[in-house]
């Protein structure tokens, strides 16, 4: 866990993945394609529909395996992965922890426990929320290849998001030099201390995992092919966004008045879960990284 940059990501991360599908979208390099029987040939001799399906196959059993990791991703994208953008494995923000060092020297064994159940809960959800299909593939005329790629996901985005507003709204409770906080290096007590945090608005958003299923919208995304000097550029990347649930409506904008409804959407769902875990005994705010017995 970096020292500053997860403070910061739990401060912004709830407004900036809304902007997500407008940024986010863009080709990234992969590596280099050769066809050895025709090095120098037309791309749809080289990224056949067949080569093609299989790819987006291995692509997408990777990112939903447990042994997924930001280096094996990055390497089939060509492009930089942060964890956040992973929804499963050891390397995705869901499971991020502190150092052995800290984990030892703040006895977070029972943390680490909880955070195992919580987080495979919803990985279970997201492998099951799964469906994809590979629509038509088209040849341009400027010879591109284009696979159209129907997929239904679970909220994943929404879910993190509503995540990182419980952190942010009980970290007043936790820290008292929370704003100071924001401008330097975090002590290792204070990463001890954000890490029981996260887990416990994990414990928190536990009850209202089945709200992020995905039951019906369905999204559909070209990925685009393209041929330079022998290379293949891809979208890779902005797959990646699409399966994680950065393009849905309900964490994407194109107007001001778009942005102020989905705030307030999340205002109003996180102050309903804080409320009801309080009133059932799941957060005890005078003790709010407190787990539930």
């Amino acid at each position: 866990m970096k020292k500053k940059i997860i403070l910061i990501c739990i401060a912004v991360l709830g407004i900036g993945l809304l902007i997500g599908g407008a940024v986010l979208s863009f080709s990234a390099p992969s590596s280099e394609k050769k066809n050895p029987k025709n090095p120098s040939g037309e791309l749809k001799d080289i990224q056949t529909e067949e080569v093609t399906k299989d790819e987006i196959t291995k692509y997408i059993e990777l990112l939903y395996s447990d042994d997924v990791t930001v280096e094996k991703v990055e390497k089939f994208t060509g492009s930089d992965v942060g964890s956040e953008m992973l929804f499963i494995g050891k390397d995705s923000y869901l499971r991020e922890m502190p150092s052995k060092k800290i984990m030892n020297t703040y006895k977070l064994d029972e943390y680490r426990e909880k955070q195992d159940i919580y987080v495979s809960n919803v990985e279970k959800l997201m492998r099951d929320n799964l469906d994809y299909q590979l629509g038509e593939y088209i040849v341009s005329e400027e010879g591109d290849i284009v696979q159209e790629f129907r997929y239904r996901t679970y909220y994943y985005q929404l879910y993190l998001g509503d995540l990182n507003e419980i952190m942010n709204r009980l970290m007043p409770n936790v820290f008292t030099n929370y704003s100071e906080m924001l401008v330097r290096d975090l002590t290792e007590e204070e990463l001890a201390k954000m890490y029981q945090l996260k887990v416990k608005a994990l414990e928190i958003m536990n009850d209202y995992i089945n709200n992020y299923v995905n039951n019906n919208e369905v999204v559909s995304f070209d990925l685009i092919y393209k041929k330079d000097n022998n290379k293949i550029l891809q979208d890779y990347f902005s797959l990646l966004m699409q399966l994680n649930g950065s393009f849905y409506q309900n964490v994407s904008f194109q107007t001001p008045e778009e942005e102020q409804a989905m705030i307030s959407n999340r205002t109003t769902r996180v102050q309903e879960m804080i409320q009801t875990a309080i009133s059932n005994q799941t957060l005890d705010m005078t003790n709010p990284l407190q787990l539930k017995k």
